[in-house]
C-alpha cells in the first residue's frame, strides 16, 4: 500500500487482485497497458482517462462505493498542489500494486 495526500487528507492507495480486475474490466485492458507501458516493456505516458481510473481503482480501498467522478475531482485536487506531478503521482499508482515487490 502507498499513501497520497490529496488537500488536507491522507488516502491509502492500493491496487490489489480485486481492484486491478475492476480497473482491468473498466478499461478493457491491463492495469500496466494503463500505466502507459509499452509492449516493448518501455513507459510512457497514459491516457488522462486511464489515470483517473487506476486512481479510482486504488482508492476503493478507502471507500468501496467511490464514484469515477469522485476520484476525477481528487485527481484534480492532487494535481492542484504545486509539488505533485504526473511522475509522482505514476510512482505512487506503480508501489500500490501489492503484487509487484521491490528488488534488494
Amino acid at each position: 500500500m502507498e499513501t497520497i495526500r490529496i488537500g488536507e487528507k491522507d488516502y491509502l492507495l492500493k491496487l490489489g487482485v480485486g481492484a486491478c480486475r475492476r480497473v482491468e474490466k473498466e478499461l478493457g485492458k491491463s492495469v500496466f497497458e494503463a500505466l502507459g507501458t509499452t509492449p516493448d516493456g518501455k513507459m510512457g505516458m497514459p491516457l488522462m482517462g486511464d489515470l483517473v481510473t487506476l486512481v479510482w481503482g486504488a482508492l476503493l480501498i478507502n471507500d468501496p462505493n467511490l464514484q469515477y467522478d469522485q476520484a476525477e475531482k481528487l485527481v484534480d485536487e492532487y494535481f492542484d498542489n504545486p509539488e505533485n506531478d504526473m511522475e509522482s503521482l505514476l510512482k505512487k499508482l506503480v508501489a500500490s500494486i501489492n503484487f509487484i515487490k521491490a528488488q534488494p
